[in-house]
């Protein structure tokens, strides 16, 4: 009697929610608006104070909680008629809330640390290097988790768009909004064409 792997069939069910690609587009739409913020920043010098600041926080709040929202419905009209519905496990209230309160002190530790830098007299060209290196492990990670390569793929071009506009002197701000609007382009590309894949390879079953 052969024993199933569990690490393996836990890979595939978590790799369930990334099989279209829906989420890749969405999330990568979302970062090439955060790349026109920086860019509008850098360029046009907009007179409110901390402008970039201000209008990631916004985006990034309203863009999770818009595809929380978002994603799911569309996956309502194309996916789980093809391949069904997982529900997963949600959060508690209590551990939603911990999850919460480890992002705001990983993202307070984060700006204490850029402060520092700044007064010091380092400077903020670096900024774009650690997002990208940042973003790369996180995908890493991911694609380990859900056992996807193109997750290593993207995590490649992530690391290598850093270095590249790391060394190419943009800044921090114009550098930002390079790396964010090459990233959401990557990411946009990417789940289009598993998107596309999938959509070829997975009739609904009324058009087998």
């Amino acid at each position: 009697m052969n024993t199933p792997d569990i690490d393996e069939i836990m890979k595939r069910t978590a790799s369930y929610v990334f099989e279209d690609g829906i989420g890749e587009i969405y999330w990568g739409f979302l970062l090439i608006l955060i790349g026109l913020l920086f860019f509008v920043d850098a360029v046009w010098k907009p007179p409110i104070r901390s402008f970039s600041a201000i209008g990631l926080a916004l985006l990034s709040l309203g863009g999770y909680r818009l595809g929380r929202w978002l994603v799911p419905a569309i996956k309502r009209r194309l996916t789980f008629p093809r391949t069904g519905f997982v529900a997963y496990r949600q959060l508690s209230g209590t551990r939603r809330w911990m999850a919460m309160g480890i992002t705001v002190l990983v993202a307070s530790v984060i700006a204490a640390v850029v402060s520092v830098l700044g007064v010091s007299g380092v400077g903020y060209n670096w900024i774009p290097l650690a997002d990208g290196l940042v973003a790369g492990a996180f995908l890493v990670y991911l694609g380990s988790q859900v056992g996807l390569r193109r997750f290593q793929l993207l995590a490649g071009f992530s690391g290598l768009a850093a270095v590249a506009i790391f060394l190419s002197g943009l800044g921090d701000t114009l550098g930002s909004a390079a790396y964010f609007a090459a990233m959401g382009l990557a990411l946009t590309v990417s789940g289009s064409l598993v998107l596309w894949a999938y959509l070829h390879q997975t009739p609904r079953p009324e058009e087998q």
